[in-house]
Parts: C-alpha cells; sequence; structure tokens
C-alpha cells in the first residue's frame, strides 16, 4: 500500500460533493446522516485513503532509472541547473496496480 488517510478529517464540503453525483434519495435520507454522525464522533473510515507519504523507499541513484526516461529528463535538468537548483535527488517509482512508473527529480535551490 502507498498511501493512507485519517478519513475523520475529511471535509463535509467533500461529502457533499461525492454524494451529489448519485442524486438519490437513499443518499440525503439514509448516507448523509450517518456521514454526519461519523463526522461527529470521528469515527474512521473502514477503507484507506490517500495521503502524502515519504519518498524514501525509491530514492535511486540516476544509473538505476531507464536510459529512455533519462534522455528526456536531461534537457530538462539543465534548465533546472541553470536557475540555480543543485544537489539533485532521484526517485523511481512503479505502481503495480495503476501500472505506472514515474521518475521524480528533487533539487536543493
Amino acid at each position: 500500500m502507498f498511501y493512507q488517510v485519517d478519513g475523520t478529517r475529511l471535509p463535509l464540503r467533500d461529502h457533499f460533493r461525492t454524494y451529489l453525483r448519485l442524486r438519490s434519495i437513499l443518499v440525503w435520507v439514509i448516507l448523509l446522516p450517518l456521514v454526519l454522525v461519523r463526522k461527529l464522533f470521528r469515527i474512521r473510515h473502514l477503507y484507506p485513503a490517500v495521503i502524502s507519504d515519504t519518498l524514501e523507499p525509491f530514492l535511486v541513484d540516476p544509473a538505476d532509472i531507464p536510459e529512455e526516461v533519462r534522455e528526456k529528463m536531461e534537457p530538462l535538468e539543465a534548465d533546472i541547473r541553470a536557475c540555480g537548483f543543485v544537489d539533485p535527488v532521484y526517485h523511481w517509482i512503479v505502481d503495480p496496480f495503476g501500472g505506472t512508473r514515474m521518475a521524480v527529480t528533487t533539487f536543493r535551490h
């Protein structure tokens, strides 16, 4: 699991947006009061949600990033270095569930 969230801090506005899409009497009569009670007593969701996690497990050397990805990143990195950014840190994230791969470079200024 990449992320986990404390759903007790989710604003009511976000719940309303979610349930407005359903446009059902069931939502307004049953689900919305349950959401209000859950919010009032800070009851957590039974399912995990999303939050920012550390990228430390994905820290890699530049040589570990595939060549085709590094070739695309090099011109952008040169532009960023020209602006005074230094000491890049590289992360390579492979998400098998979403079928995605991400190369993230972070610079210090």
